[in-house]
């Protein structure tokens, strides 16, 4: 009976000594200087997204002989332009769940 409850007891007993340390002071310090760095490179990335875009909208319209040709040389930057979208929505994940983290460890704060 014992060794069907050995796990229980021991997570158990993480917790209870997890509780009575805590290390709210060196994470919260942590998390904000994390969270301030993935916001900034979100940004980056958005910004660059933008710039993009714009470059990837670029036509040339060439008429050589009457004869019209259109070219979009921009639209060489698609898969950039994507890649960049999921690495923005990837750290705006990560950032989310930093708030997240930033929240559960101020309720967990005694001293608040």
């Amino acid at each position: 009976m014992l060794n069907k409850y050995r796990h229980t007891f021991f997570v158990l007993f993480i917790c209870l000594g997890l509780a009575c340390f805590p290390v709210t002071s060196s994470t919260d310090h942590q998390i904000k200087q994390m969270m301030a760095v993935t916001l900034s490179v979100y940004a980056l990335a958005r910004g660059l997204n933008g710039v993009i875009s714009v470059a990837q909208g670029t036509e040339v319209s060439i008429e050589p002989m009457g004869v019209g040709v259109t070219l979009a040389p921009g639209q060489i930057l698609d898969p950039l332009n994507d890649l960049i979208e999921q690495f923005s929505t990837i750290l705006l994940t990560a950032s989310a769940s930093l708030g997240i983290q930033q929240i559960i460890l101020f309720g967990a704060d005694p001293d608040n």
